[in-house]
């Protein structure tokens, strides 16, 4: 009877291990989210369980090299000499689980890109301008520059809070410079 196991792979393997599972016929499967960081987004997407993947196999039937000898795959998962299976209903946990986490990146995108000029509606900067620095977090948060008190001041702030100054009510004139470079102020 063929089962869900966990295998256990080198650094960075999964999708090599998953692959070559592929080619011998045997069901893989590598659950990927979207990736959260700033850094990461580079990949789009990362496995859920960094260094582990579900195959599919009959465990007792069969030669167990048709499995075993991939490389990068370090070991099966399991208790003493004991493989433990992994129940289907744990399978599609899952995978409705990383459904839920694409459609919430999905929903967190921001319709504000770095570099636009929004509006504060509400709290206590409520209609003052400020500049997007960095996009949303899967928080529905935003990084903003604020000028205050002759000061730029980085917060965050919750999206719904901004809205986006249209091009022909923003300020004809530029910023003044603070700075002649590497942090030497100009003095007025």
């Amino acid at each position: 009877m063929e089962r869900w196991y966990v295998l256990h792979t080198k650094t960075f393997a999964e999708k090599r291990v998953a692959s070559a599972l592929d080619q011998r016929d045997l069901e893989a499967y590598l659950p990927m989210m979207p990736a959260t960081s700033d850094k990461a987004r580079k990949q789009q997407r990362r496995p859920l369980f960094p260094g582990y993947l579900f195959a599919r196999f009959n465990l007792t039937a069969g030669s167990p090299a048709n499995w075993k000898w991939i490389p990068g795959l370090n070991y099966l998962v399991s208790f003493g000499d004991v493989a433990i299976p992994v129940p289907d209903e744990v399978i599609g946990m899952v995978e409705r689980k990383i459904r839920e986490l694409d459609a919430a990146r999905a929903e967190a995108t921001s319709p504000f890109k770095p570099g636009d000029v929004v509006r504060i509606k509400d709290g206590p900067f409520a209609d003052m301008l400020a500049v997007i620095d960095r996009a949303c977090t899967p928080s529905k948060r935003v990084q903003i520059l604020l000028d205050a008190l002759d000061r730029s001041y980085k917060l965050k702030i919750v999206a719904d809070m901004l809205e986006k100054v249209p091009e022909s009510a923003k300020d004809g004139k530029r910023r003044l410079r603070r700075t002649r470079g590497h942090g030497r102020y100009i003095r007025r």
